[in-house]
Formats: C-alpha cells, structure tokens, sequence
C-alpha cells in the first residue's frame, strides 16, 4: 500500500513524501493435527474420545467450519463437540464399525478454508494361535527342544513386547530373552 501526502503551506511548493508498506495476508486456511489417538492407529474401545487441534492465527471460525464423522456432518460449534482453547475433544461410539473417517472442512475469520481428513480403525479381536510346536499333548523327550508358536493378528498386529509364555508356573518373556521372534 502506497500513500502519497502533501502538506498545508502557503506561498511555497507544498511537502509532500511518498510512503510505501507491505502487508503479508494470509491465504491459507485453519491447521489441524489430531492428537488422539493418533491418526491411522487401532482402536480396541467401543467409545473413544477424539482430541484434535484446530487453529488459525486470523480467528478460527467455528459457525461457519464442519466434523464430517463417518459421513454424518455437524456444524462445529454443536454441542457435541468439547472446546478448551484450540483443542476440539468429542466422544465416537466404536461399535459395529471399523473404521472412523473424520473430516474437518475449516474457515477462519478471514473466509479462507481448508480441508483435512484422518482415519482410526477398529480391533477388537485378539491375536490368534496358528501354529504350535511340538504339538499340544504331544509327549516330549528332549527338555531342550525347541518350541514354536506362530501368533498373527491381521489388524492392529501382534505387540511382541508383550507377548509371554507360561511354562510350568514358570514366566518367559521377550524381556528376559527367553523368547525369540522370528520374522
């Protein structure tokens, strides 16, 4: 922006000084990141609060932004929906689904927008056993055999950190090397 002024004089060539300032406007609309449960992850709840931070240093507009949740659209200043500063909380029923999509359409005060999806997925099934050797009640003549168990889970995948074994009132643990995975 550019300002041309001239003074009030009298008898003489009048002052005059051209002045020039540059204003930076934003053009992009509000930001968002989900902060939990992260985006892409398994959930094993059937109600599962969703926090997500939403922001815009113009002003978030909140009357004029929306939630898609699984395809079912809320203003996102409904009722449904918790707001402590620029962190956008709410509570997602889980069952019979197995999948979460959340889309957030964003304005701020300035009417620039933006869009942002993130998916969760739902696990409610354990690891499976597939595969144990030597076989269960089969009689064993070498204490120092080795045993095999093939565990999957095609979901959320199995957390081998966890994973443990009870042997004769006795626990082996990945921890304490004991177990070895393999693959």
């Amino acid at each position: 922006v550019c300002a041309h002024s001239v003074d009030n004089v009298s008898e003489c060539i009048p002052n005059s000084v051209d002045s020039c300032v540059e204003f930076a406007i934003e053009q992009s609309g509000p930001a968002s990141a989900l902060i939990s449960p992260p985006s892409e992850s398994f959930i094993g709840c059937t109600t599962q609060e969703i926090k997500i931070l939403w922001f815009d240093p113009d002003g978030f507009d909140r009357t004029a932004s929306s939630v898609e949740i699984n395809g079912v659209s809320h203003s996102a200043d409904d009722t449904i929906f918790r707001w402590l500063g620029d962190t956008m909380s709410f509570t997602v029923n889980t069952d019979s689904i197995s999948r979460i999509q959340i889309v957030l359409s964003g304005y701020d005060i300035l009417g620039f927008g933006s869009s942002d999806t993130f998916d969760l997925y739902t696990d409610r099934t354990p690891p499976e056993v597939r595969f144990i050797s030597p076989s269960p009640d089969s009689e064993l003549f070498d204490i120092s055999a080795i045993w095999k168990i093939v565990v999957v889970d095609t979901l959320s995948g199995v957390d081998w950190a966890n994973i443990s074994l009870l042997a004769d009132g006795d626990l082996y643990t990945i921890a304490d090397e004991s177990l070895n995975r393999i693959g």
